[in-house]
């Protein structure tokens, strides 16, 4: 009996989990940070991963949309939980597919450093160390990201993230360059 209780509560639960990442979607700011909010509770619960595992692009795609919240609050709380979830190899494959790795340089580099915006700048790169840290693992991952960024880093011995960190901080090649 108790089993059967258990699994009730689990199905419940993975219920909840639905309605609040369709809150995401939701047209009000108010409701989307709540939502979001509501899910960084969960990260760490096992039944909320087994959720994500079991519906990845759906908790995924709404997510990534609102790191570009106009919102910084709402950004924030979304970049914190792809931050957490991007760990997950699952999660960031859907990310790459997603061109999430593109995206989320396209908006450091637009918006969070050149508006001096730290929390934004961390969060950021640490959703990119994640999906760059997928790519030891998975060569198809690479592949994707490299396809993403127009760069190739074969023979590199590099993730995406460390060559372009590299590529931003390696002196001119030719002299009189005037940058």
């Amino acid at each position: 009996f108790p089993q059967s209780a258990h699994a009730a509560m689990d199905e419940s639960q993975l219920e909840m989990f639905g309605e609040v990442v369709g809150f995401l979607s939701d047209p009000k700011a108010q409701v989307q940070g709540s939502a979001l909010a509501g899910l960084l509770g969960y990260v760490d619960v096992p039944e909320f991963k087994q959720y994500v595992a079991e519906n990845t692009r759906a908790v995924v795609r709404p997510t990534m949309r609102l790191m570009a919240s106009e919102q910084r609050e709402i950004a924030k709380a979304a970049f914190a939980l792809l931050t957490n979830l991007s760990q997950n190899k699952a999660v960031g494959k859907c990310m790459v597919e997603l061109k999430g790795f593109k995206r989320v340089l396209e908006l450091l580099m637009t918006n969070y450093v050149l508006e001096g915006d730290a929390e934004l700048t961390f969060l950021s790169c640490a959703v990119l160390a994640n999906l760059s840290g997928h790519t030891y693992e998975n060569p198809a991952t690479t592949k994707a990201i490299e396809e993403q960024l127009g760069v190739t880093t074969e023979g590199a011995g590099q993730t995406p993230l460390e060559f372009l960190v590299a590529c931003a901080t390696q002196a001119p090649q030719e002299k009189g360059d005037p940058f």
